[in-house]
């Protein structure tokens, strides 16, 4: 008996996900036999081409995490060495990368069932979402932390649904901002910040005044509303990361 119910679907994921671990983890030491030098981008380019996995299952989230677990874990490491990172080509001293023009939506979710709705509301506008955020300003990534990149400063004006708003004075108290950034339009509040890691902090003030802490979680709850589709800020930097993103156009004003 299992706890949760499995569908072949769920099985033929487990099993292109193990299929292509192990494919992954052969290649790497294919590749170090041969004394050639194993960087991601070549790694990951031979796994595209293999015939054996369609272009769904080698996606970039997922060998990224193949080689993420290549490259740290404890056991592997002792077979792989050092592997370099996948961001490797990404230097500190690289200069910022522009992912957005400005002009662009974001929406935010708070947890994991909100943010898969967002994805799926193609036909919703981005402002008739609970927070959505839209960026005034040209938006850039630099070198960060972990091997990641990070999105630079970029002001933005955020705009919340409530049930009901307070005064400015109270509003600028629950969001932890000066009152000369908001303004109150009915049941809509609207805040000027200076990052989407602020936006996602004041809405987090603002609505969800008990949680213990309000930021650290930008890039897997803020979504992209494109043209064509909506996608995660996490899935964005990942494109990013592997030189592969391309700026969309500037929006008509």
């Amino acid at each position: 008996m299992t706890v949760f119910p499995s569908s072949s679907f769920d099985r033929e994921i487990i099993t292109q996900l193990a299929d292509l671990f192990t494919a992954g983890a052969q290649l790497a030491d294919q590749m170090l036999s041969a004394t050639e030098p194993v960087l991601f981008e070549d790694w990951a380019a031979k796994l595209h081409a293999d015939p054996k996995f369609n272009h769904t299952a080698v996606n970039r989230e997922r060998l990224v995490w193949i080689w993420e677990m290549l490259r740290t874990d404890d056991e592997l490491k002792l077979r792989f060495g050092d592997l370099p990172a996948a961001t490797s080509h990404i230097s500190q001293n690289s200069q910022p990368i522009k992912v957005f023009n400005q002009d662009e939506w974001f929406v935010i979710g708070f947890d994991n069932g909100s943010v898969c709705a967002i994805l799926q509301h193609q036909e919703k506008a981005p402002w008739e979402e609970l927070v959505s955020v839209l960026i005034l300003q040209d938006l850039y990534m630099r070198p960060g932390k972990a091997d990641h990149l990070e999105c630079c400063d970029c002001k933005a004006e955020v705009i919340i649904r409530v049930g009901e708003t307070s005064s400015i004075d109270r509003e600028a108290d629950l969001m932890c901002v000066e009152p000369e950034r908001i303004k109150l339009n009915g049941r809509l509040i609207r805040v000027i910040v200076d990052s989407l890691n602020q936006a996602y902090t004041v809405a987090s003030r603002r609505l969800e005044p008990n949680r213990r802490s309000h930021g650290g979680r930008t890039y897997g709850h803020v979504v992209h509303v494109g043209a064509e589709k909506r996608q995660r800020l996490e899935q964005i930097r990942n494109q990013v990361e592997q030189g592969i993103w391309k700026v969309p156009a500037a929006q008509a004003r």
